[in-house]
């Protein structure tokens, strides 16, 4: 990876932090800071409400440039020799967005097409910001993306439809921020085995195609088969609880949240 050892020694450090002291810490006080008798432990209004919230982005920092080598600049030629132009992704953009901003207001009406419009005006930055950073660390922050979508959805949204639409904004966002961070990956991919930038683009959009058709279909035949979301079998969706959860508090407000929850957060941006 082209960062210091910082990037990891930080992640290491908060992770160290957090799960062995914080949360054992902030535990103990159940019943105190947050109730004690809440349904299980991916209720935000409990223990969870705090991990959530003070998910700390890791920081980049380059560690300079080291000197090119001969097999370095035969990549970097053969990489650069079938540019993709421009036109290709821009085209391609605002023709599937103006696709989804018809038909997924239709699909989710809670989600309103304008909001529709404001998120692929906001992707594309982004979509750029994660590919860059996975480009440099082999990150993937698409759901970190995704919630801040979703925080915000929520809270514009209203009552009556903030989750629904919440939801559906953030799986938006997240997808378009996803797939520029897999394709930043296949293009290292490529330029590391010497492969055509253009034959890589085209195994992505080929895959991509085919999983627009196999995704859905073995989606419903898991939701059809089996008793998927229910916490007492086995296909329980632990992340469609946790993401419903976090709506329902964009919904609610900050006070919803357990005590000092803001206090802790307020406290991990100033430590990044």
């Amino acid at each position: 990876m082209i960062v210091s050892h910082l990037v990891n020694l930080s992640l290491l450090l908060g992770a160290v932090l957090s799960y062995g002291i914080m949360w054992p810490l902030i535990n103990k006080l159940k019943g105190d800071w947050f109730l004690a008798n809440l349904e299980g432990e991916a209720d935000m209004k409990g223990l969870y409400g705090y991990k959530i919230k003070e998910q700390q982005q890791p920081q980049y920092r380059g560690s300079g440039w080291p000197a090119e080598s001969i097999d370095d600049l035969k990549q970097n030629e053969l990489f650069l020799r079938e540019k993709i132009p421009m036109w290709i992704g821009v085209t391609g953009y605002v023709f599937f967005s103006v696709i989804s901003i018809i038909v997924v207001p239709i699909i989710f009406p809670q989600l309103k097409w304008y909001y529709v419009v404001a998120a692929y005006l906001l992707a594309p930055s982004l979509a750029f910001c994660n590919a860059y950073g996975a480009g440099l660390t082999d990150i993937n922050m698409a759901y970190n993306y995704g919630k801040v979508a979703l925080f915000v959805l929520a809270a514009l949204s209203g009552k009556e439809n903030g989750v629904v639409a919440a939801l559906a904004g953030c799986g938006l966002i997240k997808s378009v921020v996803s797939v520029a961070c897999i394709l930043m990956q296949d293009f290292k991919t490529a330029h590391l085995t010497y492969t055509s930038p253009r034959a890589m683009f085209m195994s992505q959009v080929i895959g991509t195609a085919v999983g627009c058709v196999i995704a859905p279909l073995s989606f419903f035949l898991f939701y059809k088969a089996f008793d998927v979301g229910n916490p007492n079998e086995e296909f329980k969706a632990p992340y469609a609880l946790i993401y419903r959860n976090m709506a329902i508090i964009g919904v609610q407000g900050f006070s919803a949240l357990p005590h000092h929850c803001l206090q802790l957060c307020y406290g991990s941006l100033v430590l990044q």
